[in-house]
């Protein structure tokens, strides 16, 4: 182990800026369609996430020393949790309540709501109509659709839990390079 001794900063330096790198090149990407839509969730969100991280990197980089290898995989483990479970819930989130427009020839997705309104729901009923059709008949007018308060809860949940994916998956990748820093540097003699 000691053979890698000098190299111990430069795992970390590397892990923590390949863990950024990837938050920003998150923000940047194309959404997928387990991704909340650009309307609903703006890059500002993404970007925000990555200032997240950064700090919280940078943080942990400074205090790794004060802190042993089992207090640092804690974190990597507990960060690694959360970002599961905000994957899963960005997920369900983001593919169940996706639906499509049509404007200008082009088509859009947009996240709906959980609770239809009250004519939406006789409509529904009335013409056998899916949610899908019935955005697609109140062209494009989500307040037609769904109460307002349950598109607000769905546009939270998405955007919270897309935000704690790219945060906490990120500070886990950092954990784990600074902890196998701490790992390969020797012991202190002291």
């Amino acid at each position: 182990m000691s053979d890698y001794g000098a190299f111990a900063n430069v795992v970390a330096i590397a892990g923590c800026l390949t863990a950024a790198a990837g938050a920003i090149g998150m923000a940047w990407m194309k959404r997928a369609r387990w991704q909340p839509p650009e309307d609903s969730v703006p890059h500002a969100v993404s970007r925000l996430s990555g200032l997240l991280s950064a700090v919280f990197i940078g943080v942990l980089y400074v205090f790794s020393a004060q802190l042993s290898q089992v207090g640092v995989a804690g974190i990597a483990a507990f960060c690694s949790a959360i970002s599961l479970v905000a994957l899963y819930i960005c997920i369900d989130t983001n593919t169940k309540y996706s639906f499509y427009d049509r404007k200008n020839g082009a088509e859009r997705r947009v996240l709906g709501g959980s609770v239809l309104t009250r004519e939406a729901t006789k409509v529904g009923r009335k013409h056998s109509h899916t949610v899908q059709q019935m955005f697609l008949d109140a062209q494009g007018d989500k307040d037609l659709v769904w109460t307002r308060e349950s598109q607000a809860r769905i546009q939270g949940k998405s955007t919270f839990s897309f935000i704690a994916l790219i945060t906490f998956g990120t500070c886990a990748l950092a954990s784990v390079s600074i902890l196998v820093s701490l790992y390969l540097s020797p012991p202190s003699s002291g």
